[in-house]
């Protein structure tokens, strides 16, 4: 969920050489509606977009020479809503566990999409820039996708 924690996969790997990693990727809109109020990130919505963008290409390059049996990409909103057990029986199976029943009362009662604020961008976003951030948005996932991001 820390972005820049991909950028430091290949120290983590030399102490850690058995370590798996997950990959969560989440929408665009929402990481630039939830990094502009805080203060530490961009401070406008366009700023946001394209800061998730380079966050999002620079990670995937830094993770590209980690096999597939160590490393797992999986979008958030699979994990909060739309694929939650799937999502969390890959979890298990990357880290080499078995799903305990547990595991999903805890889903079900702290990660959900009210609290992870899914789709929050459909209300957080200047109405006035909507259509126009709207639109970089889809241009800047085609950029992404031309450059060899496969994670979207």
């Amino acid at each position: 969920m820390t972005p820049d924690n991909m950028m430091v996969a290949a120290t983590i790997d030399r102490i850690f050489p058995e370590a798996r990693y997950i990959h969560s990727v989440r929408h665009g809109l929402d990481v630039a509606s939830s990094v502009v109020p805080l203060g530490w990130g961009p401070n406008n919505h366009r700023d946001a977009i394209r800061w998730w963008a380079t966050k999002l290409l620079e990670g995937s390059r830094e993770l590209s020479w980690l096999p597939d049996e160590r490393l797992l990409t999986l979008r958030f909103e699979d994990l909060v809503r739309d694929a939650r057990i799937e999502s969390v029986d890959l979890i298990a199976k990357l880290v080499g566990v078995e799903r305990a029943a547990s595991g999903h009362d805890y889903l079900e009662r702290e990660v959900t999409a009210e609290r992870s604020h899914l789709g929050r961008w459909k209300t957080d976003l200047p109405a006035e820039e909507l259509d126009v951030l709207v639109s970089l948005y889809e241009m800047t996932i085609r950029e992404l996708i031309a450059s060899g991001v496969s994670c979207i």
